[in-house]
């Protein structure tokens, strides 16, 4: 499976060590399959973690004898190794494969009262119409003045939701590309935040604590499964839905 991010910056020795040993076309599994992003990586890296991307050994060789002449120049040198920031190919084409799949026209919703609000978005309760004729009510994210580089982002961060399917974690339907927008699950029980807040309602049960503890742990272990952390786990970041389930 190729690692997720999006780019990363990479020594420039480690990539004169690709072209020495003329195994450039295996850059991209190296830097996003193996994580070798500096040139001392290669002294960690065993040998039957780079066949596994197909490398032979004679080029595994070769990459040895390359990583081996490009130090002694670094040690030679004073200034310290320029980073070059690599794009992820393989990761920003099956994103765009999977958006397409899942744009939803503009004209399919129907927009109603906003639910919530931050600082680069409003959060709008809406009606898919969608193609088969059913009806759904969903909320849909409407973001602001998003740039061409937080448009990518968010491209990455929709491929990703659309791929994660638990009962816990709360369901991408799709995207609208102008205006930028998010159609989501809706979460009629709003955040949990507000629900151990609200003073009108009885305060929850330990039991219910627990189990709300339980739910998120179960999303947190579906997301490491799949090599996707969570960055921001907090109480104004957890849904309820309208029989009080837990919606990450």
């Amino acid at each position: 499976m190729s690692n997720s991010v999006v780019g990363a910056s990479v020594e420039k020795d480690l990539l004169d060590v690709f072209i020495l040993a003329k195994i450039d076309d295996f850059q991209q599994k190296l830097i996003f399959v193996l994580n070798i992003r500096r040139l001392d990586h290669l002294s960690h890296v065993q040998e039957k973690e780079l066949q596994t991307i197909g490398l032979s050994q004679s080029q595994i060789r070769e990459m040895r004898k390359a990583a081996s002449e490009i130090r002694e120049r670094v040690n030679r040198r004073s200034t310290q190794s320029e980073m070059v920031y690599i794009e992820n190919r393989n990761l920003m084409e099956s994103t765009s494969a999977d958006l397409n799949r899942a744009i939803i026209p503009k004209e399919q919703l129907k927009l109603m009262e906003a639910i919530g609000e931050g600082t680069f978005s409003v959060v709008k309760r809406a009606i898919w119409y969608h193609p088969s004729g059913q009806k759904l009510e969903v909320a849909v994210k409407i973001l602001r003045n998003a740039s061409p580089s937080f448009m990518e982002e968010l491209e990455v961060e929709a491929s990703h939701l659309l791929k994660l399917q638990h009962s816990n974690l709360i369901r991408l339907y799709g995207v609208v590309q102008q205006p930028a927008m998010m159609v989501f699950e809706l979460c009629e029980g709003g955040e949990l935040l507000s629900r151990l807040r609200d003073t009108s309602k009885p305060a929850p049960l330990v039991t219910t604590l627990l189990e709300y503890c339980l739910q998120i742990v179960k999303a947190l272990t579906f997301l490491e499964s799949k090599h996707v952390v969570h960055r921001d786990v907090a109480a104004r970041n957890i849904l309820l839905s309208k029989n009080e389930k837990i919606l990450l």
